[in-house]
């Protein structure tokens, strides 16, 4: 049998490679009421999903039974946007058509309850983005009067308007620290502005970039990065900084209607009125997987908070859930939920023998576990960690620690240190490994319960 980092390893680097794959069938298919689906997301957790849709109600979904757990019902229109809130605990709906004035108010909902908490009223006509910050005290607002407007959650209070835009504010985003935020507009343009200020910092115009519509924008999860979809049926890469245009993603027959980054910032999502969804490397620009099983209109795609999987809502009126790599791979054991995760967080992406590498190791849940940590080189070859930092020989498996019991979450500390002289460059990887406790087989995938690795490059 293959040891599991071998196995992890051919995996990770699987994808450096491009084997442009079709997908037809998803994991699930969540039958809605037959009205098109505009919005979906996953909550923080992973274990449910969120819809919105033209027959005016927010649906919550069992991620692993597709069952339909509880309505909102209460918008007298058409729904737009959905979104959860950073604990899970709330979630947003808004939209309004447009063309009779009816209603466009945003609300605010008690996930457990169902109970209509609040609205925030403000905007004159229909609200086509909402999304909270990331401490869960703000709300942001895109709408089809031209501005994005900031709100208050527990009190419901207008902030701030944001005011440039010549044509509908089609989306809206929050940067990763809560600083900034993103507007797409219909005005060909993406605009970046200071959340305290409401200060324009910077404009990414039409003559360097998209040639329609800006209709799907979002931060990479280092904030270093926008990523927008158009109605050119292009998806463009930016540096935050600079405005500089790095990539065009380019496939699409139809418009690209959203986009979305992985967890990890590896990857970038777009759905499109081609009907499909199409995963790309956020690296090389090249597409790495198109998803096919909409029989309309791609509204809405989102992913999973560790990555795996996707969540697709069209115009069919469907909701569908697909695995971001290969069936063949470790990811297709894993259940949808788990009862503990892990989450290798690093503080950059690429580092000189100068640079301090850290890296964090992040358990979120209840479990008693023990716990494998390796780094895999270039060549090949891996080491584990044990605690506190003790390197085993060469590809041989030890835990980094055992009959561990953790409830809630937890950073740990693994490495916080210059990297040294001579290390050879290239890709490496840092991986994470639940199994449960006592387990004599950790070699095992199906004795895994979660796992995580997040790549970075040595110069």
């Amino acid at each position: 049998m293959k040891h599991i980092f071998y196995l992890l390893l051919s995996f990770l680097f699987s994808l450096q490679v491009v084997a442009f794959e079709t997908v037809t069938e998803p994991i699930k298919t969540f039958q809605d009421s037959g009205a098109i689906t505009t919005s979906v997301t996953f909550s923080p957790d992973g274990r449910y999903v969120l819809s919105g849709s033209f027959d005016n109600t927010v649906k919550l979904w069992d991620v692993n039974t597709g069952e339909l757990i509880r309505s909102f019902e209460g918008h007298p229109d058409l729904l737009y946007a959905v979104a959860f809130s950073p604990d899970g605990h709330y979630v947003l709906s808004a939209g309004g058509d447009y063309t009779i004035g009816n209603d466009y108010t945003i609300r605010l909902w008690d996930v457990n309850t169902g109970e209509f908490i609040r609205s925030f009223e403000g905007h004159s006509s229909s609200v086509d983005s909402v999304t909270f910050s990331p401490n869960g005290h703000y709300v942001l607002s895109g709408s089809r009067d031209t501005t994005m407007k900031l709100w208050n959650v527990n009190t419901g209070e207008l902030i701030r308007s944001f005011e440039g835009h010549f044509n509908w504010v089609t989306s809206v985003a929050f940067s990763p620290d809560g600083r900034y935020v993103l507007s797409g507009s219909g005005d060909y343009t993406i605009k970046l502005w200071d959340v305290n200020t409401g200060e324009l910092i910077r404009s990414f115009p039409s003559f360097e970039g998209h040639s329609g519509w800006v209709l799907s924008v979002a931060f990479s999860p280092d904030g270093h990065y926008v990523l927008s979809g158009s109605d050119d049926m292009t998806m463009k890469l930016w540096d935050i900084n600079t405005g500089e245009l790095i990539h065009s993603f380019e496939g699409h027959s139809g418009l690209v209607w959203s986009v979305a980054f992985s967890p990890d910032g590896h990857y970038v999502l777009s759905g499109s009125w081609d009907n499909t969804i199409r995963l790309w490397d956020v690296n090389t620009g090249e597409l790495i997987r198109s998803l096919e099983g909409h029989s309309a209109w791609v509204y809405s795609v989102a992913f999973s908070p560790d990555g795996h999987y996707v969540l697709s809502g069209s115009i069919d009126g469907t909701m569908k859930l697909w695995r971001t790599k290969s069936g063949e791979s470790p990811v297709a054991h894993f259940p949808l939920s788990t009862p503990i995760t892990v989450k290798m967080v690093l503080n950059q992406k690429r580092y000189t023998t100068d640079d301090p590498l850290l890296l964090d190791m992040v358990l979120t849940g209840t479990a008693n576990v023990d716990l494998y940590v390796a780094v895999v080189y270039p060549s090949g070859s891996f080491q584990t960690i044990s605690y506190p930092f003790v390197l085993s020989t060469q590809n041989a498996i030890q835990p980094y620690q055992t009959n561990m019991t953790h409830s809630g979450q937890k950073s740990f500390s693994i490495m916080n240190f210059p990297l040294p002289n001579g290390i050879p460059k290239g890709q490496y990887s840092t991986c994470g490994v639940l199994v449960s406790a006592g387990n004599k087989q950790p070699e095992d995938i199906a004795n895994w319960i979660h796992y995580d690795c997040s790549t970075f490059e040595v110069y």
